[in-house]
């Protein structure tokens, strides 16, 4: 998803081209849980695509503490120093040199929302399953073949 965003939001120009791999990161989950809300009134199902919202969000916060003091391996075995970076060096270049200076800092923060995120998205879903809890049997037969006859 993350490499499929670069592809539809270049149309929109270069800036939007390297800021759309983390778009289309953070579209998938979005879109999931709002299809599962609307369609199918599935909270559950959205509690887990807002967790999953928040895994992208705090991966971000990786990718943008990064770009302060590159470091990180690439795919291709080379630290992001070493190559031409990653999508974040080229964003906070783009910006001005005051995200670059505290790329680190901004990283972190967007790092903890993430993770915010994500209990939120867990303990959403665990309310949800405690809820079910009393349209639960007490007989581990209930849901058989032989008592829906």
């Amino acid at each position: 998803w993350h490499e499929a965003g670069h592809v539809i939001f270049r149309p929109f120009g270069h800036f939007m081209t390297i800021l759309g791999g983390t778009l289309g990161q953070h579209l998938f989950p979005i879109t999931l849980g709002v299809a599962l809300l609307v369609t199918r009134r599935d909270s559950f199902g959205a509690s887990i695509a807002f967790c999953l919202l928040g895994f992208s969000v705090m991966d971000m916060g990786h990718y943008m503490h990064d770009a302060g003091d590159p470091q990180m391996m690439m795919v291709n075995g080379q630290s992001s120093a070493e190559t031409d970076g990653h999508d974040f060096i080229n964003i906070f270049s783009d910006m001005g040199g005051w995200w670059l200076q505290h790329a680190t800092t901004v990283g972190i923060v967007f790092g903890r929302i993430g993770e915010a995120m994500m209990l939120i998205g867990l303990v959403w879903g665990a309310y949800l399953l405690w809820l079910q809890r009393n349209n639960l049997s007490d007989s581990p037969f209930a849901e058989s073949s032989v008592d829906r006859e």
